[in-house]
């Protein structure tokens, strides 16, 4: 699924931050990061993305859709999630899961695949209990339930053990090669995005500044990102 931001504009009421995105698309089948110092926008325009704000100005097009008049069609084959706002603090993983295939219409066989894939399987804690790698393992767990099309998540390397990491690099790399499925995805390490991301957009005070695919025999992105910012 193919996403396009077109004159797109958000400002909040209380800040001098903007958000301007125009002319901008992210690749259908790609797994795309974007990357950027703290407060540049990148969790904003994933809200965006999640439809949890709405733009002031411009349109969003996912899949050759307008996602504000077709949201619903739209999330039914994807995977928003910026926070863990969605899980029930006082069940377990299973539980929780259980819930989401009964939104979503799916087979509660797939809850015992999907824990099993992020090493949930044998965790029986209520969720208030979870260390952050296992609330975002069982996010991750969540986004594998109905095998979407698109993917968007806000920094799911937050707090995995490197172990971990490469499982997640692994679950990314292969739901987009025999799914299709395109993950939009921010992050600082860059490295790890460097190692299994095919595209990226840095993010500078609001505005994509450069986006493209990842070429490591041009360079890599932790040289880019020093070229953009400046930093020796």
């Amino acid at each position: 699924m193919s996403i396009e931001f077109n004159d797109v504009f958000y400002k909040y009421r209380t800040d001098k931050f903007q958000l301007e995105l125009n002319e901008i698309e992210i690749e259908s089948n790609s797994i795309t990061c974007l990357i950027g110092p703290n407060g540049m926008g990148k969790t904003t325009l994933l809200y965006l993305l999640s439809n949890l704000y709405k733009p002031q100005r411009g349109t969003i097009i996912i899949d050759g859709l307008n996602y504000i008049n077709n949201s619903f069609e739209i999330y039914k084959n994807s995977y928003f999630s910026v926070d863990f706002s969605s899980f029930y603090q006082n069940l377990n993983s299973y539980t929780n899961l259980r819930l989401q295939c009964i939104y979503r219409q799916v087979s509660e066989k797939r809850i015992n695949e999907v824990l099993e894939i992020v090493g949930l399987e044998n965790d029986k804690k209520k969720f208030k209990k979870f260390s952050t790698g296992m609330k975002q393992k069982l996010n991750i767990a969540s986004a594998l339930l109905h095998k979407p099309k698109l993917i968007v998540l806000d920094e799911p390397f937050n707090g995995l053990d490197p172990g971990s990491v490469i499982t997640l690099k692994n679950i990314f790399t292969d739901l987009n090669t025999s799914n299709g499925t395109t993950i939009v995805m921010t992050t600082h390490l860059l490295k790890e995005a460097d190692s299994f991301c095919t595209n990226y957009c840095i993010m500078n005070y609001g505005s994509i500044v450069e986006s493209n695919k990842i070429d490591k025999d041009f360079a890599n992105l932790e040289s880019r990102y020093k070229s953009v910012f400046q930093i020796n």
